[in-house]
């Protein structure tokens, strides 16, 4: 990620770039998704991942996979739009996986009917919200 010779693709800049994959295992971990879990951004999109027990958790992880996009793609134009070298090295060395769970926490506890999240919850037990 960052000035490149080669274009940029959709497919590079959100999945395939090495620090990108990194990121999204995390959230694969953090939710428990099978191993052979790879979705397609159209997938992503639809919500067709395939391993979710109802509705409820399609739409919860699907907000995490919104929310990790926008984090990705508003961290990519932070190291393309840096002032300077140390400028871009310290932005390709955030780790913005934190901004993701507390930003997509933040949206799923702000929608949800009855306000069932809790912090502890969201980060240790996240796909647990899957069955309830």
């Amino acid at each position: 990620m960052g000035p490149s010779k080669e274009e940029e693709t959709r497919d590079h800049c959100f999945f395939i770039c090495p620090i990108i994959k990194i990121i999204w295992f995390r959230i694969w971990n953090w939710w428990d998704a099978p191993s052979s879990f790879n979705p397609s951004l159209l997938n992503i999109i639809s919500g067709n991942f395939g391993f979710f027990k109802d509705k409820w958790g399609i739409k919860l992880f699907q907000a995490v996979c919104f929310t990790s996009i926008w984090h990705i793609w508003n961290w990519r134009n932070k190291i393309c739009h840096a002032s300077s070298e140390d400028e871009r090295i310290a932005f390709r060395n955030e780790d913005i996986f934190p901004l993701i769970q507390r930003t997509s926490l933040l949206w799923a506890s702000n929608r949800a009917s009855n306000n069932r999240f809790s912090w502890k919850h969201w980060i240790h037990n996240s796909a647990d919200l899957n069955t309830s």
